[in-house]
């Protein structure tokens, strides 16, 4: 039999009565039979480290960047799309049910800690990175990698017109199906942007003392941001679908169309036109403020000029010729 990946016992810590029966964490049973479980695996190395699925928090964030350019006489600007970007804040306590399980605890979050850490190589004497901290991260089938129209939950919904045979299966098959498939085993990569760990240290949890000068956390907390990258580009093709293969084969790929060519490079003149005439007009406002502001000097500086001579001048109502 294969090793269970949760062992509450397996590092002793427990003392119990020969006649009782053996003790057993009933979570460990439930995250090795059903698999409610978070895996982290560091890119890099292929090690990973897993942690019991109590989780207090997760969030998805879908951020679209744009860049807007303010076009004179419009009311609205122009927004050019850049990207989509998606970004996970997740927390997960880690309870211990031995001092054996608080000991192990402690060792997943230390190895968590290290694919915070690049891979060095020795060049010529100096440790330089070689790959950076990609870590893949798995949170039952909430989060993993699922590609095409299963992006990104692995869910397929009916649709009796779409081409694909998935999505035109029946809904009780489409259920079935995402049961026994549902979180493939691959995880999503991405960078961990930061991780907290509050070791509880105060209050009702405490510490295991189970030696001099050693403490073990009885409870631990884990908070940490993470953003994805897209291993294939994302988005819809033209013919509706949603998919990670945004291009047919090279030998099915249709012509373009020369009337919607036309059209597309029509669009495009016509707004580099208006950005041009835009920049005309704000380069003609300029001018006419500087020519404004040479016409003030023109005033300003003859009187100038007499003060400096030492001439006065008087700047009064009805002054000038007045004796």
């Amino acid at each position: 039999m294969a090793d269970k990946l949760f062992d509450a016992i397996q590092y002793g810590g427990i003392l119990t009565d020969p006649a009782l029966p053996p003790y057993n964490d009933f979570s460990d049973a439930y995250a090795n039979n059903k698999g409610t479980y978070i895996t982290f695996q560091h890119e890099p190395s292929g090690k990973t480290v897993r942690f019991k699925a109590f989780i207090t928090a997760f969030n998805e964030t879908f951020k679209s960047d744009w860049t807007s350019q303010s076009v004179y006489g419009r009311a609205d600007p122009i927004h050019m799309f850049k990207q989509t970007r998606r970004s996970i804040s997740l927390s997960f306590v880690a309870p211990a049910a031995s001092s054996g399980e608080a000991y192990e605890n402690l060792g997943r979050i230390q190895s968590l800690a290290k694919f915070l850490y690049p891979t060095y190589v020795d060049v010529q004497g100096a440790q330089t990175i070689s790959q950076s901290p990609l870590v893949r991260l798995r949170v039952m089938n909430l989060l993993s990698r699922n590609d095409g129209e299963k992006f990104p939950y692995g869910v397929t919904l009916h649709d009796p017109e779409s081409p694909d045979s998935n999505l035109r299966a029946s809904p009780i098959t489409q259920y079935g199906d995402y049961l026994t498939s549902a979180g493939g085993s691959q995880g999503l990569l991405g960078i961990i942007q930061n991780v907290t760990f509050n070791h509880n240290l105060q209050g009702d949890h405490g510490v295991i003392d189970p030696a001099p000068g050693v403490i073990i956390p009885k409870l631990l907390e884990v908070n940490l941001s993470f953003d994805v990258i897209h291993e294939h580009p994302v988005g819809w093709n033209e013919e509706g679908g949603f998919g990670t293969a945004l291009l047919p084969p090279e030998s099915s790929i249709p012509d373009i169309d020369p009337d919607l060519l036309a059209a597309s490079e029509g669009i495009e003149a016509a707004a580099a036109g208006v950005l041009e005439v835009t920049a005309a007009m704000d380069a003609a406002q300029d001018a006419a403020s500087a020519n404004w502001a040479a016409q003030l000097d023109g005033i300003v500086i003859p009187a100038a000029e007499a003060a400096e001579d030492g001439d006065s001048v008087d700047t009064s109502v009805g002054g000038v010729g007045g004796g």
